[in-house]
């Protein structure tokens, strides 16, 4: 049984994890007994200030059991915030492996490059640190 509350730090910040189970990723059917709400508080602006988001584990390792778990879902919203740096649609596409031409790959394309945009900008309301360092230094850290 997954635990149902995860808490640790890392520099200014605090991250934490409910599990809630009952929502199924968009890309894997099967995922519903995975999922988490990993939030992010502190940095530098305002400590009030948060960022929330849906974090699914792997079948490997299906539940959140302590601080490295929550350490590695804090970088993945880091390396989705870095994406988001790139503005250039065409770009982020060619550099992820999408054709935004296809049909079938824009939509995925276009999906992906809006949410890491999206983390981008709930970092910069959080923070003013830049997302690059912090995430080296989470990386160096681990």
């Amino acid at each position: 049984m997954a635990k149902n509350w995860l808490r640790t730090a890392f520099k200014d910040f605090e991250i934490s994890a409910k599990f809630k189970g009952a929502k199924c990723a968009e890309w894997d059917g099967d995922s519903q007994d995975r999922h988490y709400v990993v939030t992010i508080q502190g940095g530098n602006i305002n400590t009030k200030n948060r960022i929330q988001f849906d974090f699914w584990t792997s079948r490997a390792r299906p539940e959140m059991a302590g601080p490295k778990d929550l350490i590695e879902a804090f970088e993945a919203f880091l390396g989705d915030a870095m994406a988001g740096l790139e503005t250039d649609y065409t770009r982020f596409c060619r550099e992820f492996g999408y054709d935004p031409f296809d049909d079938g790959d824009a939509k995925g394309a276009r999906k992906a490059f809006d949410g890491c945009r999206r983390s981008l900008a709930e970092w910069k309301e959080l923070t003013d640190l830049d997302v690059c360092d912090v995430y080296r230094e989470l990386t160096e850290a681990a």
